[in-house]
């Protein structure tokens, strides 16, 4: 079970009934780490917490917070994404024939002078 791909929500939920399983006397940590998809550190790490604190962990929202997503605006990107799917980089001025990273930062800088952090 990949558990990366859950929502938050979801994953509290398997993290709470993969807590009570561990509390129990007759399983192992190992034996709940395989059940629920976590590795025993990853048990071992929520079970300790819940015995420290008395209650469930809560969860950090996981990522990069949204601000420092998006650089560009909705209709900016679909701009891009037009050129990129209906020209060549060599087409748009551009030292190259196949559009790559640093061909699509390219891009962006000179037509929306707007510098990227890629290098």
């Amino acid at each position: 079970m990949d558990n990366r791909n859950l929502k938050q929500s979801q994953l509290e939920a398997i993290v709470k009934k993969m807590i009570d399983a561990a509390i129990k006397p007759d399983t192992t940590q190992r034996e709940v780490a395989r059940m629920y998809g976590f590795t025993e550190a990853t048990v071992s790490r929520h079970v300790r917490a819940f015995k420290d604190k008395g209650e469930y962990r809560s969860f950090k929202k996981r990522g990069r917070p949204p601000e420092t997503i998006q650089k560009l605006t909705n209709k900016q990107q679909q701009e891009i994404c037009k050129i990129i799917e209906k020209s060549t980089p060599d087409k748009e001025g551009l030292n190259c024939v196949l559009w790559t990273r640093r061909a699509v930062r390219d891009l962006i800088t000179r037509i929306m002078d707007y510098q990227t952090t890629y290098e």
